[in-house]
């Protein structure tokens, strides 16, 4: 139930994820910060990078610190200790709104230094990025809470929506394409996502920035196609790579694989279907629109690609987890996609 809230109503995501009280950087974290470039922290947990870290304007000196993470001026960044220190005044700049509920998270009283500790960011909006001996802290990071719920709710029909799409692609009586309102309600959702994310801010490599917009181009132009092919599987897809994308502000999340999935079964579809099949409900064979087809098969495939370098082929400690998963994914992917390929749908 769990993963599919979160799906769903991004908005409660952080009642359901959460840092544990103490983690601080000895043991395996420490070993992943010894060899990444660097680190951002927020409730969802700790991403660790293997490629240049890109800090916002405000950032500040922050050298790493036995036990811990970093220390600037009298801010220690998630000491290795059982009890932080909290402020009995107000906190100083530059990081003055990390002072939470110090009751909740059993902070002894300091008058010279403070301890931002992982139980200060639990149901809180906040990021701390730490690279190059600098730290960044982003506040207010999320979507407003009426945009969460108007993308929430058109989640709940994408979803719905997407067990259409499949009963269609089986050409399973009764099913109707609803592609006119689905290509509408990606396009209103990408205006949305997009009006309300700081790219500079969210995303933090220069990787996930580059894959940010393209998901938001494959939207936009499956959208388009759709309005004229009744099958939406791509496009729905692509709406739940963004938005979970946003709301774990990282391409690396835990439905990526699961999403790939579908677009690689659907390109296997199209890939072996026979031509004089896919041409036949336009009539005459029409070269510009098989090249239109085509071309969109290359973007599911660099979709894909794109996906599994940034967002899969770091994400499990083992690094030979992601080869073993994306090979029996594509595999099975395969199978499916030859299994249904109708006589007489086009994409």
């Amino acid at each position: 139930m769990k993963p599919l809230l979160l799906l769903i109503l991004p908005h409660l995501a952080a009642a359901f994820t959460y840092l544990e009280p103490y983690t601080c950087f000895q043991g395996t974290a420490l070993y992943w910060l010894s060899v990444s470039t660097g680190v951002r922290i927020n409730q969802y947990g700790l991403f660790f990078f293997d490629t240049p870290v890109l800090h916002g304007d405000e950032s500040h000196p922050c050298p790493r610190i036995v036990d811990g993470l970093c220390a600037s001026g009298n801010y220690t960044f998630f000491p290795c200790a059982p009890m932080g220190r909290t402020f009995v005044d107000a906190a100083p700049e530059p990081f003055a709104h990390l002072w939470y509920d110090e009751a909740k998270c059993r902070k002894m009283p300091s008058y010279h230094s403070f301890d931002v500790m992982p139980c200060d960011l639990v149901n809180q909006d906040t990021t701390i990025l730490w690279s190059d001996g600098r730290v960044s802290v982003v506040y207010d990071t999320d979507i407003p809470y009426w945009p969460r719920m108007a993308i929430s709710l058109i989640l709940v029909w994408l979803v719905i929506n997407l067990g259409e799409s499949v009963a269609l692609l089986l050409e399973m009586k009764g099913s109707k394409p609803q592609n006119h309102i689905t290509s509408t309600l990606c396009l209103l959702l990408v205006a949305l996502v997009v009006g309300y994310t700081s790219t500079n801010v969210v995303f933090v490599t220069a990787a996930e920035r580059w894959l940010y917009w393209y998901v938001i181009i494959y939207i936009v132009l499956y959208s388009v196609y759709h309005f004229k092919n009744p099958n939406t599987i791509n496009v729905i897809v692509g709406c739940l790579l963004l938005v979970t994308s946003r709301v774990y502000q990282s391409a690396e999340t835990p439905y990526v694989l699961s999403l790939l999935f579908l677009i690689i079964a659907r390109l296997a579809q199209k890939f072996f279907m026979r031509k004089d099949k896919w041409d036949s409900a336009n009539g005459d064979y029409d070269g510009a629109y098989s090249l239109v087809r085509y071309g969109f098969m290359c973007m599911d495939g660099v979709m894909f690609i794109a996906q599994y370098n940034v967002g899969l082929s770091n994400a499990y400690n083992d690094t030979l987890q992601a080869p073993m998963y994306a090979t029996g994914f594509l595999f099975t992917a395969l199978c499916l996609g030859l299994s249904i390929i109708p006589s007489d749908e086009l994409l």
